[in-house]
C-alpha cells in the first residue's frame, strides 16, 4: 500500500462493549487506533458503529450473563484509514501516544 492510499476496514461485533474506551479486543471505535496509528504507518480518519443491537445469550447462569442483554453493542464497527508512512516493525509507542489515558475507570 502506497503512502496517501485510503482503505475502509469493516468488522463485526462479537460481544457487548464494556469498559469503553478500554475495550480493545472487540473492534470498538477506540481499538482501531491500536492497529492503525503513526507507528504502523496509518492514521484513522474516522471510526464508527452501525446497526445497534443487543446480545441475548441462550445460557444464563450467572449475574454477568443475566445483564448482558441490557448492554449495547453494534453489529458492525469500521474505520476509514489513510496510509501516512512506513510501518515501524518494532513497537516502541507509549500507550498515551495512541490512546487517551485520561479515562476515569471509576
Amino acid at each position: 500500500m502506497q503512502d496517501g492510499a485510503w482503505a475502509l476496514i469493516i468488522s463485526h461485533g462479537a460481544w457487548p462493549l464494556h469498559e469503553e474506551p478500554w475495550d480493545f479486543f472487540r473492534f470498538s471505535k477506540e481499538a482501531w487506533n491500536g492497529i492503525f496509528n503513526r507507528h504502523t504507518g496509518f492514521a484513522v480518519v474516522d471510526a464508527q458503529y452501525q446497526f445497534q443491537a443487543s446480545i441475548v445469550p441462550h445460557y444464563i447462569h450467572s449475574y454477568d450473563f443475566e445483564r448482558m442483554s441490557r448492554g449495547s453493542t453494534y453489529l458492525l464497527s469500521g474505520c476509514l484509514i489513510k496510509k501516512i508512512g512506513p510501518a515501524v516493525v518494532a513497537w516502541e509507542a507509549e500507550a498515551g501516544d495512541v490512546y487517551n489515558l485520561g479515562y476515569d475507570h471509576a
